[in-house]
This record gives C-alpha cells, structure tokens and sequence, in this order.
C-alpha cells in the first residue's frame, strides 16, 4: 500500500531575542519568575522590522535543502501554512518559490491556520502523494505574529514568538536520514468559536478605521481591533473539553492504545495548558515532550520544531509510534499518528465527601498546590481568579468532578472556596 513519508525537517528562528528581563521592566507588575512559571517561557524569538514570514521561510527550506541534501528539482508542491502573510495577495508560497529557484512546474498554495495548521498540512500533503500529484511535497509553516501584536498586550507578547519550520513529505521512505510513515489523521472543527483568537481589522468584513485601545475598570490593556485579540478562557475550554476526544478519536483511527505510543508531541501553547492536557488525557509525562522554553509559542511551527529537537537528540527510534495533535485558532484541531481504545481516567463523583476533600480538589489546579495553605480559602477570589488559568482548571474541575456546569456569574459571585463549596454541594 502506497504511503507517505516525512523525511526531513528543519526550522529557523529570528536572530532577535525577547527575555522575561525585558518583558518584565516593561510591565513591572510581573516578575520575571511570574512570567517563567504562568508559561513555562523564558526568551522568545522576534522578527526583525524588515524581516517577514517569506523571509523566514525561505530561510528555513534552504536550511532543509541543505540538512537533507534535498535536489531542487525534485521538489513539484509548496505548500505554505501562515496567518501572516507578506500580503494578501499574491500567495506568499509564489514568492517563495521564485526566491528559492524551485523548478516552475512546482504547485505552489497558502492556507491560512494557526496553532492546528501543521497537522492540517501534513494531511494536504499526504493526500497529495496518495493521489499522485506530487512526489515531493514540501510544507512550510512560518509565523511573525509578533507584528499583530499591540505593544501593551503583556499576556501575548509574553506567549507567541516567532519562527518558520520546512517538512519533506515524500512517497518514499529517505533511507539515509530521518523518515516517518504518516498515518491516519483526524480533524475537529467549532466555528462557533472564531472571535476567540483574531484580528477584527484584518480583512473586508470590518471597518477600515484606526481603532482604540480598550481597558478593564482597572486600566489594563484588554483590546484594540488593529491587532491580535485572544480570549484565554475560551481557546482553553475549547481545548480542555475537545482535545481529550480528539486523542482517543486518533488512536481508535490508528488502532492504537496509549500503550503503543512512544512520544506524544502537542502544539506547545504553555507550559502550563499542556500539562492541564496531559493530565486530562492520562498521558505519561516520560514520553510527552515540551520544548518552548527558549522559543515561546511559535504557532503552526510549534510541533516540526519539537519533532526536529526530537531528532537532533536521538530520541525517536526505529518502530517508534508518535502522536501528533495541535488545536487553537480556528477554533480547529486535529491529530494524526500512529494505533485500542484510550479509556480516560476521568472520575466524576456523584456527591462531595466534606469540604476538605473539595478544598483539596481545588487546591490541585494550582502550579505549586503544596503552597497554597487551607488557611488561603479565605482568599479565593484572590488565588484562583475567573479571569486566571487557574479559575478556569478550577471550573473544569467542577464539571469533571462533579457534574456542574458552573456560569461564569456564579463564579465570580464566590468570595471563598467555602462559598464554592456551598454551591456546588447545593446544585448537586
């Protein structure tokens, strides 16, 4: 049966550096160890003024062509994944094409899909090879989401970097170098979603009109339709309810269990997000991988960064199943990878034992839970802010735990987790 190869990747990173020293004197109210423990981030990678995402991904596939000895002639599809383009018209792959000298007979596409998009185009590119329209499929995700950015956005300029990574999906394995069948994929889609993460002022259905800076009541920086917007909690339900689903639905596919997989490469979000995930998914935390320390959230490039590291430190043998899933933008998701059935050790309790035992529950959806003393209820509001990630695993605790669905009012109506607790026990 005919398959379809990855047999090389490579990726590259703007020479320009953004620490949490810099972010932090310039938003004084956080730390430098706030920022490095809410995302798990400590430098991120920035696009110089004159350097766009054609740049950077023409910079990653000539890395590629060289890594992999890759002949440019045999390269007949560019497929290039970005919600940056250099323009919005022409398609920025065209550019590309020309600047790197691929042979005019190689098709040449955008598509435009963020934090889902390398699974995305994994599967265009498979679907090419299987149809006999390509060969050799080279797939680029590149993002300078840096330049969406508003300077005042402290959560998002602390989250996203920039970058560009290149793939070489073939119908033959590369015997030389790397090489990894793609297997079965599956998708998810909630459009429903769209306003989550955008950029209104972004094309022909809005205004073209400058638009101001919007604030909170306590004259913080929350929007300004120019530039990139991201409801936190709402990219985070979507991908705390949906992606455990997603996992089983791809392992079923390939019927695998859990059991069977060696490696498991999620889009690198934060830190913090991924290990709410694993947790959820009852994943191994020796075979997740998590490599964004040093490179921030990179958008579609987060996943071929994370498997070429994966590579360059030899740890992907011959054999090996690996479990690839990226969700975010869209709101989109999809997996593919490798093959039982991945029954989720999710317990919902039918009622609460004490208070204790729920306190205790709460407790645990904080980073340091040691640190957070019985005597902090009287806090709550304080620790585990609606607003905050930790409010939000707090909620879907509630639900996974104990059946309730809890509104965003009735949250923040809680002053302590004793009130909680009440609730809760009165809504059972």
């Amino acid at each position: 049966m005919m398959e379809a190869y990855i047999n090389g990747i490579s990726y590259y990173l703007p020479e320009k550096v953004l620490t949490n020293e810099e972010l932090s004197n310039l938003y004084p109210e956080w730390s430098v160890d706030k920022i490095s423990q809410k995302t798990g981030i400590y430098n991120r990678h920035i696009a110089a003024k004159d350097e766009f995402v054609s740049d950077m991904a023409i910079a990653a596939l000539n890395k590629l062509i060289t890594e992999y000895e890759i002949d440019k002639e045999s390269i007949d599809y560019l497929i290039l994944c970005t919600q940056s383009p250099d323009f919005s018209l022409p398609t920025t792959a065209c550019i590309i094409q020309d600047k790197v000298g691929l042979p005019k007979t190689c098709g040449a596409l955008d598509i435009n899909l963020g934090c889902s998009g390398y699974i995305y185009g994994l599967g265009l590119a498979k679907g090419l090879i299987l149809t006999g329209q390509a060969k050799n499929v080279v797939f680029i995700t590149s993002e300078a989401y840096s330049k969406l950015l508003h300077p005042k956005d402290k959560s998002n300029r602390t989250i996203f970097g920039d970058g560009a990574s290149a793939t070489l999906i073939t119908s033959n394995p590369n015997e030389k170098y790397f090489s990894a069948a793609i297997k079965k994929f599956k998708y998810g889609t909630d459009g429903s979603g769209f306003d989550k993460l955008i950029v209104k002022n972004s094309g022909l259905n809005f205004e073209k009109i400058l638009h101001d800076d919007v604030f909170d009541e306590e004259g913080n920086f929350v929007s300004n339709d120019d530039f990139l917007y991201m409801n936190g909690r709402g990219i985070f339900n979507f991908t705390a309810f949906e992606v455990p689903k997603l996992v089983e639905d791809t392992l079923k596919e390939n019927a695998l269990a859990m059991s069977d997989i060696s490696m498991v490469v999620f889009h690198q979000a934060n830190a913090y997000m991924l290990d709410f995930i694993r947790k959820r998914c009852n994943i191994d935390k020796d075979i997740f991988y998590v490599s964004m320390d040093d490179v921030g959230n990179t958008v579609s490039s987060t996943i071929p960064i994370a498997l070429s590291r994966l590579i360059a430190e030899n740890r992907l043998n011959k054999g090996n199943n690996i479990l690839l899933s990226g969700f975010g933008v869209g709101l989109s998701m999809g997996g593919v990878g490798s093959r039982n059935r991945l029954i989720f050790k999710i317990i919902k309790l039918n009622k609460i034992m004490n208070t204790e035992t729920f306190i205790n529950n709460v407790r645990q959806q904080f980073m340091d839970p040691e640190e957070v003393t019985l005597e902090m209820a009287s806090e709550f509001r304080q620790i585990g802010s609606y607003d905050s990630l930790t409010g939000m695993t707090i909620m879907v605790m509630i639900k996974d735990e104990y059946g309730i669905d809890i509104s965003e009012a009735d949250y923040r109506s809680k002053k302590t987790i004793q009130e909680l607790y009440d609730f809760v026990l009165s809504n059972q």
